[in-house]
């Protein structure tokens, strides 16, 4: 949820949909503004990417879950959470193929 808008409280900051993992495949682009909620699934059926600020302070309140036990953080906000779950997820989707 963003508790921000985009040009008005910064810029840059966008939330970026791909049609596949090409950047150039811009799909959707979500501009910030305070009270929206963006969900989705945030695995490899999505690509995605935020734009860098540039100027301002983009401020959202941010949240994952998942039902699976095997992607169960171990701690919360250590500073590896992140590449934990993505590390895990390029494992499976390797098992898979």
């Amino acid at each position: 949820m963003y508790l921000t808008t985009y040009n008005e409280d910064f810029t840059g900051g966008r939330l970026r949909f791909y049609d596949n993992e090409d950047e150039d495949s811009l799909e959707l682009l979500v501009e910030p503004r305070a009270g929206r909620v963006a969900i989705f699934s945030s695995g490899i059926e999505n690509p995605h990417k935020f734009e860098r600020v540039d100027t301002g302070t983009r401020s959202v309140l941010a949240f994952w879950f998942t039902c699976e036990k095997s992607f169960e953080f171990p701690t919360f906000l250590d500073g590896k959470s992140h590449t934990t779950f993505a590390e895990k997820m390029k494992k499976r989707i390797q098992k898979e193929l």
